[in-house]
């Protein structure tokens, strides 16, 4: 037990830290390589994740390998659903209940918060339970900055 305990907490937090490296990571080649080219600087930047497990299936599509799924659309409607509710989604992660209790559950919980989102065409309508992380500080633009 407590090994099984052991290795789910360290998969936990591994995912946990990955997505936090992954964060820091395109903010800081964001600035470095694409920010100084771009002719205004965007008032918010930062990137998004929806998280949901599940069975894909591949198929073949002009040519290319592809997968089709439950787990992606709802992944997509997750990532698009961090727009809702007002807060900055920069940086952020809705991720399914059912995927939390698997993977990050065992972490000890910072920033996470229990929340619920309607997602188009998922759930029959209702509401879907899900985890926001926040997994770093959005960065802002200081030329929009009154003082």
């Amino acid at each position: 037990m407590v090994t099984t305990l052991s290795v789910k907490y360290e998969r936990s937090n591994n995912s946990f830290i990955f997505l936090e490296s992954l964060c820091l990571y395109f903010a800081v080649e964001f600035r470095r390589s694409v920010l100084p080219h771009l002719s205004h600087t965007p008032r918010l930047m930062g990137i998004t994740f929806g998280i949901e497990k599940g069975e894909l299936i591949p198929v073949t599509m002009l040519g290319l390998q592809e997968y089709v799924g439950r787990a992606i659309n709802v992944a997509c409607r997750l990532q698009t659903a961090l727009k809702d509710k007002g807060s900055s989604p920069a940086y952020n992660a809705l991720v399914s209940d059912s995927v939390y209790r698997e993977y990050f559950a065992q972490t000890e919980p910072h920033r996470v918060s229990k929340a619920t989102r309607n997602l188009r065409n998922i759930n029959n309508g209702a509401e879907f339970v899900c985890r926001r992380f926040w997994l770093l500080r959005p960065y802002r633009s200081t030329e929009d900055d009154p003082s």
